[in-house]
Parts: structure tokens; sequence; C-alpha cells
């Protein structure tokens, strides 16, 4: 009788545990596909995988983190847009300048000690500022105007 019970625990340990599945509650998601292919999507996790190969790179998993975080205040007389991403950022961020008009706008990036890393002019609506090289922290971004006048100032987290 012993015997018979034993087997029956372990039978039943075992459909258990091959019958545990992944369960999730998600705010959000759907699918969404083409002739190149689908993509199926969730929101509500941050879990992933990050491939890169010399053709370009995929993240493939549950969901990506996305934080966009503006720090200080805009100036009164600019009228200007200006958005940042991605961000957390692996290889590039992307300064994006609503109604872009020829200014002569630059930005400077600084460590979280204040030291700058790298600064540059922004001469079109879309600018790529190169992050390949940094290491894995927190940096701050600030695009100032010819008068030096912050614009706007941003968090960037480079994973």
């Amino acid at each position: 009788m012993k015997i018979k019970t034993l087997k029956f625990c372990i039978l039943s340990l075992c459909i258990s545990v091959a019958t545990q599945a992944q369960v999730n509650t998600n705010s959000s998601g759907g699918n969404s596909s083409n002739n190149s292919g689908s993509v199926s999507f969730s929101i509500g996790q941050i879990v992933y995988t990050s491939n890169t190969n010399a053709s370009g790179s995929i993240n493939q998993g549950v969901q990506q983190p996305y934080e966009i975080l503006t720090l200080g205040q805009k100036e009164t007389e600019s009228n200007l847009s200006v958005t940042l991403f991605p961000n957390p950022t692996i290889n590039y961020l992307t300064i994006e300048i609503g109604d872009y008009k020829e200014e002569n706008l630059s930005f400077n990036m600084y460590d979280i000690q204040g030291k700058i890393i790298t600064k540059g002019k922004i001469s079109s609506d879309r600018t790529l500022v190169n992050t390949i090289n940094l290491t894995p922290a927190t940096y701050f971004l600030k695009i100032t105007n010819t008068n030096n006048k912050i614009i706007q100032s941003f968090k960037i987290l480079k994973k």
C-alpha cells in the first residue's frame, strides 16, 4: 500500500511540474504581422534578451523598459519641443527637435560627477549621439542655445 501511495505522489508531482506554465497578468498587448514576419508583445513585465550582429540588433522578450525623465525647467522664451529616445539606451540616443528652424543648438553630456563626457552641435531636427563606448551608468544631457542658456535637461540611463 505504501509503494502505491509513493508512486501516486511521485506521479502527481511529475504531472504538476510538467504542466507548469508561465502565467502573467498584463495590462496590454497584441500581435502584428506582415509579409516580413510577425511579432507579439505584452506590457506588464520587463524581461528580455538582446541579440546583436553586424546587420543590426533585436530585443526580444516581454517588454522593454522605457523612461523619459526631464530635469529642470524649459526656457520660457523657447517654443522648441525636445524629445530624447530611447532611454535607457545601449548604442545611440536620438535628440528630436520639433519645429526645428536652423537654430544654433548644442548638447553636452555629463557623467554623475559633472564631468563633460561628450558634446556636439544639433544641426537638424534629428541628431544621433553615440553612446556605444560609455560604461553603463547614469548620465545627464543638457541642450543649450547660442547664449548658453539651457533649453532642456535629460537624465540618461546607459545599459
